[in-house]
């Protein structure tokens, strides 16, 4: 047996019979290769038999088959996926220890000699304090992996997203080197931290309404904007005229001046306690933020107002000149 086209390959198709009766039959399986690749539709093999008659002499006969390929067999391929991936703290903060968890997973077919290296973002904002090269091994198809590494923000990282690229490499199935690139994407938010500067110790009165200056101090590694200031009102505090004031923006180690109004209830207890600001801005993702800053505010009884009545008026004259009050 043989094959007309290149697309169909014979294997073992060399059969001997020693002999063969009239009307005796025999099969013989003839294996043949089709590579996956091969275009659908009709070969052609050639058949070939030689025998001898009882006389001895030589014969030979010649057959074409058809061979109908009509699909298909898909072998399934080794790939190493990134499922996903983690990062204790989803947003780190400069100078911080990032925790890095890489999730790989193994389809189609094994995948063997599997290792990821992660290269730091170009700009240097992280840098590995852990092996970059990891080696996980041989993987079945299904089964998954952790790749965990260490990184180190830069003490003067601006706010932002930062690239990392990992690259994956394996021998598939057939011992053949494949290989995957993927990119990770992580987050550095900026220190910021508020302050409220007074020049001394803030008190109030029950009942009374009261003004908080001070200064808002930014102590952080970058600028925020749309700044805003107000009273956060309790069982204590309310807020009073002018409550709330807009700042704008604000710099690190620049305070600028503000001033709150607020009111002291009347049951509030007498001693130290506690006025609670919030501060509320725009990050580098111009999401809205806030944070608190307490402020002590000793309260204090409001003095009793004592009513003096005057003596005079016109009846005062009047029984004085009459002799009824001592002159």
């Amino acid at each position: 047996m043989a094959s007309n086209t290149p697309y169909i390959a014979v294997l073992e198709g060399a059969v001997d019979i020693d002999s063969l009766r009239p009307g005796e039959a025999e099969s013989h399986p003839i294996t043949l290769a089709v590579p996956s690749g091969a275009p659908l539709g009709v070969y052609t093999l050639t058949a070939t038999a030689t025998y001898r008659d009882e006389g001895g002499e030589s014969h030979r006969e010649v057959e074409t088959l058809g061979v109908n390929v009509d699909e298909v067999r898909v072998e399934r391929a080794t790939t190493i996926l990134l499922e996903g991936y983690r990062a204790v703290g989803e947003e780190a903060q400069p100078g911080e220890v990032v925790e890095l968890t890489l999730n790989l997973r193994c389809v189609g077919a094994e995948a063997y000699d599997v290792k990821v290296a992660l290269s730091p973002d170009p700009l240097g904002v992280f840098s590995l304090t852990s092996p970059s090269l990891l080696y996980l091994g041989d993987l079945n198809p299904g089964e998954t992996a952790e790749a965990v590494y260490q990184l180190r923000v830069d003490g003067e990282a601006q706010g932002g997203q930062y690239p990392l690229t990992a690259q994956i490499t394996y021998l598939n199935s057939k011992g053949l080197p494949g290989s995957a690139v993927e990119t990770i994407t992580l987050t550095v938010t900026p220190l910021v931290e508020f302050r409220i500067l007074l020049e001394g110790e803030l008190e109030a009165l029950k009942g009374g309404a009261s003004t908080l200056s001070g200064d808002l101090l930014l102590i952080g590694t970058e600028s925020v904007r749309f700044v805003e200031v107000e009273v956060l009102e309790d069982e204590v505090f309310e807020k009073g005229s002018g409550g709330e004031e807009y700042i704008g923006a604000l710099d690190p180690d620049s305070p600028l001046p503000f001033d709150l109004g607020f009111t002291v209830s009347g049951d509030a207890e007498e001693g130290l306690q506690t006025l609670r600001v919030r501060v509320s801005y725009l990050d580098h993702l111009n999401r809205r933020r806030s944070s608190v800053v307490e402020i002590p505010v000793y309260v204090e009884a409001a003095p009793e107002v004592e009513t003096v009545r005057r003596r005079g008026g016109l009846w005062f004259w009047i029984r004085w000149l009459l002799g009824i009050l001592p002159r």
